[in-house]
């Protein structure tokens, strides 16, 4: 037997044809293979789940282990109180899950009056509570810790006061002892590392009152975090190099918050020692290799960044360019948000362009993979894509934000 195909939009149908080149009786095959980017339309509606909601984001994503997905944000609630924390728990197929919050939604005014509060990370515990780390701005930011029951009722909150300068959590890492490490930044754009009691208070054991500055002096915005096998702890940041150029950088920092100095320089490695740019986010390699998405700014415009460092914290030649693959898609920015990998090496990384919410596929060498979208990338239009996950089929789940019009909604997707 041979095999020939038609191919209408996104779909492939194998045709079995016998080898003397006639039909035989019965035997084309129902079964049909969705090409690979295209949305799941098994999920939500065509792929889509998008909350009726105006002025409401996601930013970050988690999945609970019986595939129940928590997607994290913003929405406005009114003029009385502004924009309020936001949570939403989705089934395995997208629909909301009537057994979270109100119909399977929670909001939570952190801040006080109209503050701006926002969700920037999620970490799903193994009781089924759910710890969301943000800001509020009401006028002058403010870092937040929520801690949720696995109903969505607030167990407890944290917003730090004035007198801890603590203005922004984006990043959490679950310790082995049930406590939680939190990196940001404070007002003054300098290295925040918070370390919490499983209840959500503050450890007085670390830093000072639960707080550390790693690098007091040093202007340093910190925007992933990962803790390592070996307990030391690596932080995606926008750093300043020596000579006062905005530069994306890993550094690596030992388990009580000082700089691991057998890691690249003293503990910090430049992603691109040449452009400005930031890394957002993060993913370990089992052998230990490290993966920083983000972006760099070539000329006007902010172009993804993906890079891949060895153990040490050099960059890795068999990856990409010299250890890096810088990339613009569309035609002004592309930024990376969020990356992931997958079980056979390949990297899938989250952004948006002028294209819309943007997925690039890469291979283990840096390559794009091109059998995934159109020459490695796919697109949903009027969309931007924030957190990002692979469920256990490999399939890429993204929360972000949908444009309806001049009114951005709520919205997690999920694609082949």
């Amino acid at each position: 037997l041979s095999t020939t195909s038609s191919t209408p939009t996104g779909l492939h149908r194998p045709r079995l044809r016998a080898a003397g080149g006639g039909v035989s009786a019965e035997a084309e095959l129902s079964l049909f293979v969705a090409a690979r980017g295209e949305p799941d339309p098994s999920f939500g509606s065509g792929g889509r789940r998008v909350l009726p909601l105006d002025d409401s984001q996601a930013r970050a994503l988690v999945r609970l282990p019986d595939g129940r997905l928590v997607a994290g944000g913003s929405r406005y609630v009114g003029a009385a109180t502004g924009t309020d924390a936001f949570l939403v728990r989705l089934g395995p197929d997208g629909s909301l899950d009537a057994g979270f919050g109100s119909g399977g939604m929670v909001t939570s005014a952190v801040g006080p009056g109209t503050a701006q509060d926002r969700i920037e990370a999620l970490l799903a515990l193994p009781s089924g509570e759910i710890v969301a780390g943000g800001y509020t701005d009401p006028g002058s930011p403010r870092g937040f810790l929520l801690r949720y029951s696995a109903s969505g009722s607030l167990q407890s909150s944290l917003l730090f006061p004035p007198a801890i300068p603590v203005s922004h959590l984006r990043a959490l890492a679950l310790l082995p002892d049930g406590k939680i490490l939190a990196a940001g930044k404070t007002a003054t754009d300098r290295l925040a590392l918070a370390r919490f009691n499983p209840d959500g208070t503050l450890d007085p054991t670390f830093g000072s009152g639960g707080v550390l500055l790693p690098l007091p002096g040093e202007s340093v915005d910190a925007y992933a975090l990962l803790r390592g096998p070996d307990g030391k702890l690596l932080v995606g940041v926008r750093g300043v190099d020596s000579a006062g150029f905005v530069r994306p950088a890993v550094f690596r920092l030992n388990p009580d918050g000082s700089l691991d100095a057998g890691f690249g320089s003293g503990g910090k490695a430049l992603v691109s020692p040449n452009r400005p740019g930031a890394i957002y986010s993060l993913a370990l390699g089992p052998d230990g290799s490290i993966l920083a998405g983000g972006y760099v700014i070539v000329g006007p415009h902010l172009w993804s960044l993906l890079a891949r460092l060895r153990p040490d914290g050099s960059l890795d030649g068999g990856f990409g360019d010299g250890g890096r693959v810088e990339r613009q898609v569309g035609s002004i920015h592309s930024p990376i948000q969020s990356v992931a990998l997958g079980p056979d090496g390949r990297v899938t990384a989250a952004g948006w362009s002028t294209e819309g919410l943007t997925l690039l596929r890469y291979n283990p060498d840096g390559s794009l993979d091109v059998g995934f979208g159109t020459a490695g990338v796919a697109s949903l239009p009027n969309a931007e894509g924030y957190g990002l996950l692979l469920d256990p089929e490999g399939r890429p789940v993204v929360a972000g934000v949908a444009w309806v019009g001049f009114a951005q909604r709520f919205l997690v997707a999920r694609f082949y």
